[in-house]
């Protein structure tokens, strides 16, 4: 059953803050409710709710001003820290066109219905300079990223300093305006508890139906605009993790082509949503333009992977085969036809599908997955081969009892094929 949404009336925004903490004081102590009578805001720690953050926010007119706010005299950004650079990069960022752009698919976000005014989407810049990792830590219990970790709850997209103190995160923070306003446009709701014992995702983390579509629409959205996601998207998804039903933090990692995970497990990944979603943008004609349609027409809380591609392929039908061939890629060939039903929502496009051009690229992934494999164990095998012939030398040095042969003049050494770089296993 396809799953419509409703439209409202309003125009999506962004509003943007800086929240400057000053002080951490003890959540049950008098000092948080003062703070609150002289126009102090207060927020409890996520990684010690024992204390509180006591913050000033202040609204962000333009980027002169937040330019001031960070201490950014005459404009001059050299001794800004590299959290608050950051700040600035997603603030710039979002004025793009890339960003205002993707605003008017929040016209069916509930969150945003509700939002005071409607449509209004409130962007907190945190900026922790000056506090100290190891101190908070120390004095407090306070851990400073999990406290301001980029987050969206609809209506509010938290983007703090502590997440971006590295040289050069600054392109991570603009990746995290994209990432965390898809989150605000969309209805769906994961399940309870899929992020695991931890409570951590990660882009190949074996999650659930609904975390995977969740955070594989924000992760699409953040590749549309930085090469540097697809690369990174691609790259991690080869490797599977699951993590440990009971000791939080433990994982087991799996070499996707030839895991023993099921396609529709594959699809419970988040990553391999991502990646779907990137190629139906790019392999189909207006495919960016067709995947918000999509987008938009199914949001709903109880939305997954399978009940956007329905929705595809019904208001694309010319492209059924396309969606087919990406989802079967993009699941190393894993699916039944059970699956392909499930996600496609048309059996005579499944039919017609199985019975066309499946094989080869079932074959295709396949071959690659043993190509890897072979590589890899070649490459074991020359290592242990070098190691043994040099063993082999120095027994022969010594006139120990591992010598190859004993007699000097018939003695040589053991012939190692040496594994050539130039063996690429994709074949290129």
């Amino acid at each position: 059953t396809l799953i419509f949404s409703e439209a409202f009336a309003f125009e999506t925004s962004l509003h943007f803050v800086y929240e400057r903490p000053i002080k951490i004081v003890s959540s049950k102590g008098p000092e948080a409710e003062n703070a609150k009578k002289d126009g102090y805001s207060i927020r409890v720690s996520k990684s010690n709710p024992e204390f509180s953050w006591i913050y000033k926010k202040t609204e962000v007119k333009d980027e002169n001003h937040l330019l001031q706010l960070l201490g950014a005299k005459k404009g001059f950004t050299f001794f800004l820290s590299e959290g608050q650079k950051a700040l600035l990069a997603a603030f710039k960022y979002a004025q793009t066109e890339s960003v205002k752009s993707r605003l008017k698919y929040g016209e069916t976000s509930q969150a945003l219905k509700n939002s005071n005014p409607p449509g209004a989407i409130e962007v907190s810049l945190a900026d922790l300079s000056g506090f100290s990792s190891k101190n908070t830590k120390k004095k407090f219990g306070i851990d400073l990223k999990k406290d301001f970790w980029p987050w969206s709850s609809g209506t509010k997209i938290m983007i703090g300093s502590p997440f971006y103190n590295s040289p050069f995160s600054a392109s991570g923070a603009k990746s995290t305006m994209v990432h965390e306003l898809a989150h605000s446009l969309d209805n769906s709701v994961r399940e309870s508890d899929s992020y695991g014992k931890d409570g951590i995702h990660s882009s190949n983390e074996k999650t659930a139906p609904k975390a995977a579509w969740v955070e594989g629409w924000a992760e699409f959205n953040s590749m549309l605009d930085f090469k540097s996601e697809v690369f990174n998207i691609n790259l991690s998804t080869t490797i599977i993790k699951i993590e440990d039903s009971k000791t939080a933090g433990k994982y087991k990692r799996t070499f996707a082509p030839l895991s023993s995970l099921t396609g529709r497990e594959m699809t419970e990944v988040e990553g391999i949503n991502a990646l779907i979603l990137y190629r139906l943008s790019k392999d189909i004609p207006n495919g960016r333009e067709k995947v918000f349609a999509s987008f938009v027409a199914t949001n709903n809380s109880d939305r997954d992977l399978s009940h956007f591609l329905r929705h595809f392929v019904a208001s694309n039908p010319e492209y059924a085969k396309t969606v087919a061939q990406i989802l079967d890629k993009q699941t190393y060939g894993k699916l039944k036809k059970e699956d392909f039903s499930h996600f496609l929502g048309n059996d005579r496009v499944v039919d017609d599908y199985l019975k066309g051009g499946r094989k080869s690229i079932w074959g295709k992934i396949r071959e690659t997955g043993k190509k890897i494999k072979n590589f890899f164990s070649g490459l074991f095998d020359s290592i242990k081969g070098i190691f043994s012939s040099k063993k082999a030398v120095i027994s022969e040095t010594t006139g120990t009892s591992n010598q190859i042969n004993s007699s000097p003049k018939n003695s040589q050494l053991i012939p190692v094929k040496i594994f050539s770089p130039s063996s690429n296993p994709f074949g290129e």
